[in-house]
């Protein structure tokens, strides 16, 4: 179940650094929640917390992603 992790395990954010290696923006129908939680982590954890830009957090990629995703196939 989710909870706060226990000391001195893997995964106790007070004693482990993450990185998040991008593309948060991409992550299917949860994309918000996810982009939400890692900037309310980097909040709560500024130390503990890197958040790397990947390709999918330029505006450049975001627009040809959308614009591909509007358009109808061709036949």
């Amino acid at each position: 179940m989710f909870g706060a992790p226990t000391t001195h395990q893997g995964g106790d954010i007070l004693n482990t650094k993450y990185i998040f290696n991008g593309d948060f923006v991409d992550r299917g129908v949860h994309q918000l929640e996810v982009v939400c939680v890692l900037f309310a982590l980097k909040i709560l954890f500024p130390q503990h917390i890197f958040l790397l830009r990947g390709n999918h957090e330029f505006r450049s990629m975001s627009v040809v992603r959308a614009r591909s995703m509007h358009t109808a196939p061709q036949n």
